[in-house]
């Protein structure tokens, strides 16, 4: 088995390629002895696939070292591809995508927390350009996400790591935006009545961004039609990338990938190629009934908070009016548009968490990494 990386990930790597040959060899037979070569920091080139199932034409790829430019051919029964978002493997495939793009990026970065910092808890505080997320690794550590406009994230990716920081808790600790109106009122009343909240909540305080961590991507949905074709199969963004909205993309990805192994164990048990196109099948069958369920839900979620975008709420507009959108903001703001909206949101979410069924299927969902219907289990 081999693994190949298209960047050097120094220390990551090396444990990851300890912890991996040493499982391989753990679990090796004399008739099928466990072994894997790793190479990394390595460019990928004339990637070449068969266009049906066959027992004689195997996946053939070319492995150069950036640092030495040595290359190495290589065949396979089996080619996975784990390669990102703009997959080289899933491109030279020709295994067909559909998606979107969202006018907005994502700025990541990993950050220091003090040490009252629960990293049991994930954050996530949702703003009138989008939603930023803490996701917790290790103890006073997290990394961030920040979906916004492309206008913002340009201006945040332009501040200094300190600056950065400062807008960040500015953000996550400011007040919450109080609707008025009639609409208001009674959505207020009503969740009142119904809402279980008996305490407040205080994000945790950063502290510092780990030097060299800040990047910025664009946001966009895709979805492969298939995650398997002729001797290749797509696991994590390179079948499918989601809005980094709950924190799933990473569970899919795992999921993805246990999923396979358990595909290629049952090919092997019935003596069937690992490339077998019945067990791929399978794979791309069981995957997609987990992960296109919780992608469309993500976007609908995306969807229920985009109308703040364009009939605004909490954020004040000042200055000339330089766009239709900025125009629609501010008359939905004069006549009470957005503050109605807004409080009907809220009411809706404060139904799901006072609604012990509807909170627990959603719940089981993001810890799962799958939306299942009872229906369907």
């Amino acid at each position: 088995m081999g693994c190949y990386h298209e960047y050097a990930l120094s220390g990551y790597l090396e444990n990851e390629a300890e912890s991996v040959a040493r499982a391989a060899a753990e679990s090796g037979t004399k008739a099928r002895p466990g072994c894997i070569d790793m190479m990394h920091n390595v460019v990928i080139e004339n990637l070449r696939f068969p266009k049906s199932f066959s027992q004689s034409d195997l996946p053939e790829l070319s492995i150069r070292q950036r640092d030495s430019d040595k290359r190495t051919s290589v065949k396979t029964h089996l080619l996975v591809g784990a390669d990102g978002f703009n997959s080289s493997v899933r491109k030279a495939s020709g295994i067909h995508t559909i998606g979107w793009k969202h006018d907005q990026s994502a700025i990541v970065a990993n950050l220091n927390l003090g040490p009252e910092y629960d990293y049991t808890t994930a954050w996530q505080r949702f703003l009138e350009t989008g939603p930023i997320a803490f996701l917790p690794f290790g103890p006073q550590r997290c990394s961030v996400t920040w979906s916004t406009t492309n206008s913002e994230a340009k201006r945040l990716m332009a501040l200094t790591d300190e600056e950065f920081v400062n807008e960040l808790n500015r953000c996550m600790l400011q007040p919450c935006h109080r609707p008025s109106g009639i609409v208001s009122g009674l959505t207020k009343a009503l969740r009142m009545a119904i809402s279980r909240k008996n305490e407040s909540f205080m994000p945790p305080t950063i502290l510092s961004v780990q030097p060299g961590t800040r990047t910025k991507f664009p946001l966009s949905f895709s979805h492969c039609t298939f995650y398997h074709g002729p001797r290749v199969a797509l696991i994590g963004d390179a079948a499918h990338r989601i809005l980094p909205l709950s924190g799933q993309g990473v569970n899919m990805g795992l999921g993805d990938a246990s999923c396979l192994a358990h595909t290629i164990d049952r090919a092997l048990f019935e003596g069937c190629d690992i490339a077998d196109p019945r067990h791929l099948a399978r794979f791309t069958s069981e995957r997609q009934r987990s992960v296109a369920p919780m992608g469309f839900f993500i976007e609908g979620i995306q969807a229920l908070y985009t109308p703040d975008e364009v009939f605004g709420g909490p954020l004040t507009m000042h200055g000339p009016v330089t766009s239709s959108r900025a125009l629609i903001r501010r008359l939905s703001a004069k006549c009470g548009v957005s503050d109605a909206l807004l409080s009907i949101r809220g009411l809706g979410l404060d139904f799901v968490d006072a609604c012990s069924p509807v909170k627990n299927f959603f719940v089981e969902g993001a810890v799962k990494g799958r939306i299942q219907f009872p229906l369907f289990r």
